[in-house]
């Protein structure tokens, strides 16, 4: 009893280590990216900046995208390495029941979901990037048509902004199904991949003649591993959506200086 409670107290102790290390220089990262950012914008260029780039865009940026690096992209990573060691866990544990025999087995399919995942990740940082395009461009012309809803109302041209507005929610919302329609199709594959080292494994169990308790054993871990599997893709994709937010921020380091602050 006194070993089981030696280990809980030394794994909620070091937990603890690990979550006020991560979120002080959590908090620093994100100040400085902050201050970067409104100190870049603060000298940025009128004529050549803000004349250029719609307001909603810039807003979209302190809003969402800096909303993203202070509450998700340090957490997210921290998620990750979690569920990266539980599913090295995982795969001892099956080798430790089953021999060195199944390491080509295993090597095989891991090359076959980590190709899937570059395929995958590809198409999946363009839509991110897309939807946070479009989700701009919904800020901005809600902007431009409040700051001027009275010459609109002028010239009676309530029906078609509204309709502008409208094809710019759906352009946002069919970048969000197709988004998620990517992670299904992602998801079936490797879930069929599991499946089909699922089905070797325990058919080499069963020729091999392992007792029940070994089976038993193998079926728990293999079950958990997709699970895992699954749960690393999501979290990885999640930290390629947040680096996107991030780059995007750093763009702002990069604008048209007024001539004043050039030096």
């Amino acid at each position: 009893m006194g070993i089981y409670s030696a280990f809980s107290f030394s794994y909620s102790f070091i937990f603890l280590i690990a979550v006020a290390v991560i979120i002080k220089f959590h908090l620093s990262a994100s100040n400085k990216i902050h201050a970067s950012v409104l100190s870049s914008l603060a000298q940025g260029s009128v004529f050549e900046f803000f004349d250029k780039m719609p307001t909603g865009r810039i807003l979209n940026k302190f809003q969402k995208d800096l909303a993203v690096v202070d509450d998700n992209l340090i957490f997210e990573l921290e998620s990750t390495l979690e569920s990266f060691f539980a599913i090295l866990g995982n795969i001892f544990i099956c080798i430790f029941a089953m021999v060195y025999w199944i390491l080509p087995i295993l090597a095989i399919i891991i090359y076959a979901v980590r190709k899937l995942q570059l395929y995958y990740l590809i198409s999946y940082r363009e839509i991110v990037r897309l939807k946070r395009m479009v989700q701009g461009q919904v800020i901005s012309r809600l902007i431009e048509t409040v700051g001027g809803l009275q010459t609109i109302r002028v010239f009676n041209q309530e029906k078609f902004f509204m309709q502008k507005q409208a094809e710019n929610i759906n352009k946002s919302t069919l970048t969000k199904i197709i988004q998620i329609g990517m992670y299904n199709w992602f998801c079936q594959r490797v879930t069929f991949l599991c499946s089909l080292l699922m089905i070797i494994l325990f058919s080499f169990s069963l020729l091999a003649d392992f007792g029940p308790g070994i089976i038993g054993l193998i079926a728990t871990y293999l079950v958990r591993l997709e699970k895992d599997v699954l749960a690393l893709i999501h979290k990885l994709s999640n930290i390629e959506s947040d680096m996107i937010g991030l780059e995007r921020c750093l763009a702002l380091l990069n604008i048209p200086k007024e001539e004043g602050y050039s030096n």
